[in-house]
C-alpha cells in the first residue's frame, strides 16, 4: 500500500486561489502505482481539476493493488486504513480507477463514505446496473471493442491464416478475453483464433518468438499468467512486441509505443480527461443523480509507424480515419513556420529589387536578362566600364585632335623640308629632318595607341601590379590639351615610391580620367585661378587618391544622388560615369566619396588595396 500523498499534495497547493473553498479530492486505484495507465489516469484527472478557478483542491492518493492481492483479508484490511486515515478528513468527493471488477470496491466506498459523491471509471466488460450503485455513485466504463480488433487486424494483414489472443488469469483479465472468444466464432472462416490464457510466462515467452509469418497477436492485458504469478501488464505488452516473430495489436494504449503495432485502442490519456471531467462537474455542484452513468466504447484505429515500417506494412493498408504516431516529422510540419516566413521574407525582398529594377533602365537591362549570378554582374561591369571610356573619348575628341595635330603638322613639315634638302643635296640637314620626323612619327603613333588602349573592349579584367604614379602621369598626359584649352592646370603630387595596388590598369586610368575630366569641368566659368590637383599617399594597407578642384562645390541635394545610375548634373551628361567608377572601385575592394573642400571646390576621393607580397 504506497501512498502518493506527498508529491500530489504539493501540485494541488500550488493550485490553490485566495479564499476560495478547499475541496479534499480522494484518488483510489485497484491497480498498482507501478503500472503506467494508472498513473497517466491520475495525471490527466488533476490536470482537468486544476482548471477549477471556484475551489481550492487537495488531493489525496491510494493504490489497491488487487491483482496482487485479491483476498477479502486485504480488503477488508484496506477498508479499516481508509476509515481510520480519513475519519478527521472527509473527501468531498472519491474518485475510483479500476480493472476488473467493480461491486465488492464500491460496496465498501459507499459504506466507509456515506453521502459523498463517488465517481467510478474503469475499463471492465462487466454488466453494471446503475441502480445497484446507490444515489451517490455515478461514473463510465470503457468496454473493448472485440469484433472491430479481429476485423481490423484482418483489414490491414488479409492474408493471415492465424491470429493468437494472449491474456491472463486475474479477473480483469478474463473479463478482457471474454467478449474476444464472444466475437471469434464470426471470423472462423476467414481465420482461426487461438486463446493462450493458460501460460505460464516462460512457455509464453518462448511461444511468441517462434511463430510463422502467417501469424498476428492480440494482446488484452496479463496481470497474472496461468502459474499465479502476477506482472505489471504494460511491461508485458512491451516486450511482446518487442520479441514476438509477428506483428502485436493491443486493445488498450498501455503498451503502445513500445513496440506493438497498435489496434483498436481506448486511450488511456482520453480516458483519465474525461473522469477529470465528470469529477469537475460534481465538484462544482451538479449531483450524482443528475448524472447518468455511461458505458462507453471510444477505441480508435491507432498505429506506430516505427512498427507499421518494421513489418513492411503499407499506410494505404489501413482504415480511413487512422491515427499514427510516431512518424517523424516532415521537413514542412517541423519546419513550416521557418520556411513559410523565409518564402515571405524573400517574397518582399524580391518585390523590393524588382521595383527598383523597373525604376532604373539598367536594372530593367538586368531583370530583362534574368541572371543576378556574379559573372553576369562583372560583364555588364565590364560593359559599362567600356562605354564610359568611348563616353570619355567622346569629350576628349577636341583635346585629341589638337594633340595629334602638332605632331602630324610636324612630320609635313619635316617631310618637305627633308625633299627640298635632298634636291639640294645637303645630306646632313637632310638627315635632321628625317629624325625630327619619326620622332613625330613616334609621338603621334603612341597617342594613337594609348588612345586604342584605353577605348579597347576588354573580354577579361586581369589584375596586374600597378603602380598609382605611372596612372597618374599617364592620365596627366591625356588630358593636357583638353586643360589647356579650358584654361586649367593640372598639378600631381604622387610619390613614386608608393606601394603597388594589384587592379586593372585601364580601369584605374578610367576611374581618374573620369574624376579630372569632371573636375575640368567643374570650373567652367570660374573666375582666378583654375587648378585640379591629383594627390596620392599610403595609410593603413591602402593608397588613397584624391582629386581636388576649385569649382563650385556640390550641392547638399546632389550629393546623394551623384553617383546613382543616370543621374548628372551636366547638360550632355550619361549619368554614368561616377555610377561605374564606383563599381570599378568596389570591384577593386576599395571606396570611392566625395566631399566639398573649405576653400571651394570638391574632392573626389578613392582608395585602393595595397597588392599583397
Amino acid at each position: 500500500m504506497v501512498v502518493l500523498l506527498g508529491l500530489l499534495t504539493r501540485i494541488a497547493f500550488a493550485e490553490q486561489r485566495g479564499d476560495a473553498p478547499t475541496k479534499r479530492v480522494l484518488l483510489i486505484s485497484t491497480g498498482s502505482r507501478l503500472s503506467p495507465g494508472f498513473r497517466v489516469v491520475d495525471r490527466e484527472i488533476l490536470r482537468v481539476l486544476r482548471t477549477i478557478e471556484t475551489v481550492r483542491i487537495e488531493t489525496y492518493a491510494e493504490n489497491l493493488d488487487i491483482v496482487r492481492f485479491p483476498t477479502e483479508r486485504y480488503q477488508r484490511i484496506f477498508r479499516e486504513y481508509l476509515a481510520a486515515r480519513y475519519a478527521e478528513q472527509r473527501p468531498d468527493i472519491v474518485i475510483l480507477t479500476f480493472v476488473g471488477n467493480l461491486g465488492l470496491t464500491a460496496r465498501s466506498l459507499t459504506q466507509l463514505f456515506p453521502g459523498t459523491p463517488i465517481l467510478v471509471a474503469g475499463f471492465t466488460e462487466e454488466e453494471i446496473q446503475p441502480e445497484q450503485l446507490g444515489a451517490f455513485v455515478t461514473g463510465f466504463v470503457e468496454r473493448a471493442d472485440a469484433r472491430g480488433a479481429l476485423d481490423l487486424i484482418l483489414r490491414v494483414q488479409p492474408g493471415l491464416r492465424r491470429i493468437v489472443v494472449i491474456g491472463g488469469t486475474s479477473l480483469g483479465d478474463r473479463q478482457k478475453l471474454q467478449p474476444v472468444r464472444a466475437a471469434a466464432p464470426a471470423f472462423k472462416n476467414r481465420v482461426t483464433v487461438d486463446f493462450w490464457d493458460n501460460l505460464a510466462m516462460a512457455d509464453l515467452r518462448r511461444a511468441v518468438t517462434a511463430l510463422p509469418r502467417d501469424t498476428a497477436i492480440l494482446y488484452t492485458p496479463l496481470f497474472r499468467d496461468a502459474a499465479g504469478q502476477t506482472f505489471v501488464s504494460a511491461e508485458v505488452g512491451r516486450w511482446i512486441g518487442q520479441s514476438a516473430s509477428v506483428p502485436v495489436y493491443l486493445m488498450i494504449d498501455q503498451s503502445f509505443g513500445t513496440g506493438a503495432m497498435g489496434g483498436m485502442i481506448s486511450t488511456v490519456d482520453a480516458f483519465g480527461r474525461r473522469a477529470g471531467e465528470q469529477a469537475r462537474r460534481l465538484l462544482t455542484g451538479t449531483s450524482p443523480g443528475a448524472m447518468p452513468f455511461e458505458h462507453r466504447s471510444d477505441s480508435v484505429p491507432t498505429f506506430d509507424w516505427r512498427a507499421l515500417k518494421r513489418w513492411n506494412i503499407s499506410e494505404s493498408a489501413l482504415p480511413p480515419g487512422s491515427v499514427i504516431r510516431f512518424k517523424p516529422p516532415s521537413l514542412w510540419s517541423e519546419y513550416g513556420w521557418y520556411i513559410g516566413g523565409a518564402v515571405i521574407v524573400i517574397v518582399l525582398q524580391s518585390a523590393t529589387i524588382l521595383a527598383l529594377v523597373f525604376e532604373r533602365r539598367y536594372r530593367r537591362r538586368i531583370a530583362a536578362e534574368g541572371e543576378r549570378t556574379e559573372l553576369e554582374l562583372q560583364q555588364q561591369r565590364r560593359e559599362l566600364a567600356h562605354v564610359g571610356r568611348v563616353s570619355l573619348m567622346g569629350e576628349l575628341a577636341a583635346s585629341l585632335a589638337h594633340e595629334l595635330s602638332q605632331p602630324l603638322t610636324a612630320i609635313f613639315a619635316n617631310g618637305s623640308a627633308a625633299l627640298r634638302f635632298l634636291h639640294r643635296g645637303d645630306s646632313g640637314e637632310s638627315r635632321e629632318a628625317l629624325e625630327d620626323l619619326l620622332k613625330d612619327q613616334t609621338r603621334a603613333a603612341e597617342v594613337i595607341r594609348h588612345m586604342r588602349r584605353f577605348v579597347r573592349k576588354e573580354t577579361a579584367v586581369e589584375h596586374t601590379a600597378v603602380q598609382i604614379a605611372e596612372v597618374i602621369r599617364e592620365v596627366v598626359a591625356l588630358v593636357r590639351s583638353d586643360a589647356m584649352l579650358q584654361r586649367v592646370d593640372v598639378l600631381s603630387n604622387a610619390d613614386t615610391s608608393l606601394p603597388t595596388v594589384s587592379a586593372n590598369r585601364v580601369q584605374l586610368q578610367q576611374v581618374l580620367l573620369n574624376l579630372v575630366l569632371n573636375a575640368i569641368d567643374a570650373m567652367a566659368g570660374v573666375e582666378g585661378a583654375r587648378i585640379v590637383t591629383i594627390a596620392a599617399r599610403g595609410r593603413d594597407g591602402v593608397i588613397h587618391v584624391a582629386v581636388s578642384d576649385r569649382g563650385h562645390g556640390v550641392s547638399l541635394d546632389d550629393f546623394e544622388r551623384i553617383f546613382e545610375p543616370f543621374y548628372t548634373t551636366k547638360q550632355h551628361g550619361l549619368g554614368m560615369g561616377l555610377s561605374v567608377c564606383r563599381a570599378i572601385i568596389r570591384a577593386h575592394g576599395g571606396s570611392l566619396w566625395a566631399e566639398n573642400n573649405d576653400y571651394g571646390g570638391a574632392t573626389f576621393n578613392f582608395t585602393v588595396p595595397v597588392a599583397k607580397a
